[in-house]
């Protein structure tokens, strides 16, 4: 795992001198495994505690890949009720 990744984006104050602010990417170990799976499998699940990364780790190894947040209780009902047809009718977060 190499180091943070830092990408300066600058933020401009009306009322102050524009400053840069650093968004710092964490890697995560994960990451080689579930580029490895989403080449031979239709589907990757990343699941954990909230506020971990896992939305932001998923959207930044797959940027136009079709994305379903199952912390929104229709979709989690959706893919609970009618597993078979959950993917085809969900609305996709892109």
């Amino acid at each position: 795992m190499g180091p943070p990744t830092r990408t300066p984006v600058e933020f401009v104050c009306q009322i102050c001198d524009p400053i840069v602010i650093f968004h710092i990417w964490i890697p995560r170990a994960v990451e080689p495994r579930l580029q490895r799976s989403a080449k031979t499998r239709p589907v990757v699940v990343i699941t954990g505690a909230r506020q971990t990364g896992n939305t932001s780790t998923f959207l930044r190894l797959f940027p136009k890949h079709a994305f379903v947040s199952l912390d929104h209780p229709t979709e989690a009902e959706q893919a609970e009720k009618e597993p078979g047809t959950f993917p085809s009718v969900a609305t996709l977060f892109v």
